[in-house]
This record gives structure tokens, C-alpha cells and sequence, in this order.
């Protein structure tokens, strides 16, 4: 994770094997809503990674969706 210097969203970055339209798809079906950076990025990215935003949940929210999310990364 990247930490945020302001607002309301955190940016983490993927291993380069993993696709962040792929992680972003699985977590949908999990109910969490994620931005894949490569959908924010022109061209082509050499690296993958994830937007989340923070600004409209609790800590306890936070902690479950952080629990889903690391659920749908493959072992």
C-alpha cells in the first residue's frame, strides 16, 4: 500500500503477476467495490494495482473488507 498524503481513496500496488481487472472482478463478486489502476492509466502499465476508497465506511467496515479482499488473492 502506497500511504495517501490526502483524500479519501489509498492506492496498493499488485505483484506483477497479477492482474488488477482479474483481483478487481473477484472482489466485486465478494460485494466490494475496487478501482483497478489500469482503468485510470492511458496505455499500458507495467504494473497492476488497486484503488480503494475509505471515505464512506467505518474502521470495522474497513477490517471486513480488508479480510474479503486478501480472501480473493490466490494462495
Amino acid at each position: 500500500m502506497q500511504p495517501p498524503q490526502a483524500g479519501l481513496h489509498l492506492m496498493g500496488w499488485l505483484p506483477p503477476h497479477l492482474d488488477d481487472q482479474q483481483i478487481t472482478q473477484k472482489a466485486a463478486s465478494c460485494g466490494l467495490e475496487i478501482i483497478p489502476l489500469s482503468a485510470l492509466t492511458l496505455g499500458s502499465s507495467q504494473r497492476g494495482g488497486l484503488v480503494l476508497g475509505y471515505g464512506a465506511v467505518n474502521e470495522q467496515e474497513i477490517l471486513a473488507g480488508v479480510r474479503q479482499l486478501v480472501s480473493v488473492f490466490p494462495s
